[in-house]
């Protein structure tokens, strides 16, 4: 590609996609070489054998820091050099075009689509780029709107590797990467194969203080995707105990702040499980130290099973029936693994017209700047909680 043995051909394959995903801080790696996935190559051993190895890297993050297209010649005067900024998601960019070219070529059209995005760990915020959005297919008028974690899954289909990217998640470790091949399906119902390609690192804030955050690429190598055989669910290659059932909903949680990390079937329709609802998802604040000794069981390989009161679509609150379990995520990292049911509901406990539907378990908001952690979720649900339907 860019090297010198096939730096005079022109071809959309020339375009390296090459994550800053740290900034100037770390040598930039290379994540996609047009169509095709690289596994976080640092960008030098890609360009070993260019004379122009320098002069990209420092194009690459001087794209990555004005955020805008550059495209320069090269200091012997021989090459074209361009550089193109992805949106950025979080006010920072994570990826970088590079193309090398003759002086009279022009940079050639890029065959496939690659979007940001940045999920906050500690608020759970996603924050996905415009270039994300249109690569998934979601409509205009749903660009802005806030999104929570489980909702970066929403549209990915079940993959071996999951376990391995929810395991980057639960450890919230700076410097864990995590690439691999998923199926996405749009929002026309067409399946692509996406690269998903990402970093945790550490974002500044004012006062010295800093957030933890995942920033990632999400790359469609430009094939079609393939579904998994039905009734296939995967952590890992675990087959989960817990089989559906109806008026039952499965989702993997976080061990420690309780927020969904994964619905492994559909989340219920009338509960407040989503950023889109008119009401922010919650767990009764009077619940939430049995919902705590739950995970706590949890984290020690037991299982535990509890009532729990969770929030509805109608600002209320739905008695649900929950049993936990561990599920192993990567050799390491755990998370819980939850069924919501309302099999177990008492006559008369559960709210109107929830017959068949379950509330999400969730201690998280809509991913507020603030960490929203299961304290700061008793005080913000004191207000209404007189409003539960016993």
């Amino acid at each position: 590609m860019i090297g010198a043995a096939t730096e005079t051909r022109a071809s959309h394959n020339r375009w390296l996609l090459v994550e800053t995903f740290n900034g100037d801080g770390r040598q930039p790696s290379v994540i996609a070489k047009g169509r095709t996935a690289i596994w976080m190559v640092p960008l030098s051993t890609v360009m070993s054998k260019s004379r122009y190895a320098d002069e990209v890297r420092v194009l690459v993050l001087r794209a990555a820091r004005e955020g805008v297209p550059l495209q320069v010649a090269s200091g012997d005067g021989q090459r074209k050099l361009a550089a193109s900024p992805l949106s950025p998601a979080d006010g920072r960019v994570h990826g970088v075009y590079a193309w090398i070219g003759g002086q009279a070529e022009h940079p050639p059209v890029r065959a496939t689509a690659a979007g940001a995005w940045c999920l906050n760990l500690a608020s759970g915020r996603l924050l996905a780029s415009g270039e994300l959005c249109q690569l998934y297919g979601i409509k205009p008028d749903d660009l802005a709107r806030p999104r929570l974690e489980a909702e970066a899954f929403e549209r990915l289909l079940p993959s071996a590797d999951e376990g391995r990217a929810l395991g980057v998640l639960v450890r919230g470790r700076p410097g864990d990467e995590y690439q691999g091949t998923w199926t996405l399906r749009r929002g026309d119902g067409q399946l692509r194969q996406v690269t998903i390609s990402c970093r945790t690192v550490t974002r500044p804030r004012p006062g010295g203080r800093a957030d933890v955050v995942v920033r990632g690429i999400t790359h469609d190598t430009g094939q079609s995707g393939t579904a998994p055989a039905p009734g296939r669910l995967m952590l890992d290659r675990q087959v989960l105990i817990a089989e559906q059932r109806p008026g039952t909903h499965r989702v993997i949680v976080h061990p420690r702040n309780l927020r969904p990390l994964r619905w492994i079937d559909p989340p219920p329709a009338d509960l407040a499980c989503t950023a889109r609802g008119p009401h922010e998802p919650g767990i009764h604040p009077g619940d939430l130290p049995a919902a705590r000794r739950m995970a706590e069981e949890v984290t020690v390989g037991g299982r535990a099973e509890e009532t729990l009161r969770l929030r509805d679509n109608a600002g209320g609150w739905t008695r649900v029936g929950v049993t936990a379990s561990q599920v192993l995520l990567d050799p390491g990292t755990s998370a819980a693994l939850v069924t919501l049911s309302l099999a177990r509901q008492a006559p008369g406990t559960g709210s109107a017209g929830s017959a068949s539907s379950a509330a999400g378990f969730r201690a998280d908001g809509r991913g507020h700047a603030h960490s929203p952690t299961s304290d700061a979720w008793a005080r913000r649900n004191s207000s209404t909680s007189g409003s539960a339907r016993e």
